[in-house]
């Protein structure tokens, strides 16, 4: 779709849903709110981390994460996304002033991931340092070992989505980085 003329952020909402496991509601555990300006030929990116608390419209104080899963299981209008899309527009234009307007988004779950960075042909990532990650959580709600050595690496689908999962950091904040 063709964005509109002038400011447009757009919100990427990667959540953790596992065919396995279809009647649990997912969970948006990444969030990256994209500002393109197609006038200025600007853009910007915020990745806004997981753990952060926010007033879900209708239920309080929540991790930002639980809004996605809160309206899939309320079954609200819009589902998961409009209730994650809402409950970011509000907090950041309350805490940042005036008005961040965001009406469009884009939910990719792992499989999505996956299959977009198969389509391309994989991608190249430079990691910083030696991860050794024992308990990766597995589609089946199990753990196993990965191991990324540090430097520059060519990753398929199913590589980069454990790289982009595993518990390497000590935060969202680096798991963000």
């Amino acid at each position: 779709k063709q964005l509109p003329p002038g400011r447009v952020n757009i919100l990427l909402m990667g959540v953790d849903g596992r065919a396995i496991d279809p009647n649990t509601p997912e969970r948006s555990d990444t969030l990256i709110l994209f500002s393109v300006d197609t006038i200025k030929k600007t853009a910007g990116i915020l990745s806004i981390p997981r753990d952060l608390l926010m007033t879900v419209p209708g239920f309080g104080v929540r991790k930002v994460n639980a809004a996605y899963a809160i309206g899939e299981f309320n079954k609200l209008p819009g589902g998961g996304q409009a209730l994650a899309v809402q409950t970011i527009s509000r907090y950041l234009s309350k805490n940042m002033g005036g008005s961040i307007p965001n009406k469009y988004y884009v939910t990719v779950n792992f499989d999505g991931f996956e299959k977009v960075v198969d389509t391309i042909g994989g991608i190249n990532i430079n990691v910083p340092e030696e991860i050794d990650d024992p308990n990766y959580p597995t589609p089946w709600f199990g753990t196993e070992h990965v191991h990324f050595d540090a430097g520059w690496q060519h990753m398929d689908g199913a590589t980069a989505l454990k790289y982009a999962r595993t518990r390497h950091a000590d935060s969202d904040f680096g798991r963000i980085a």
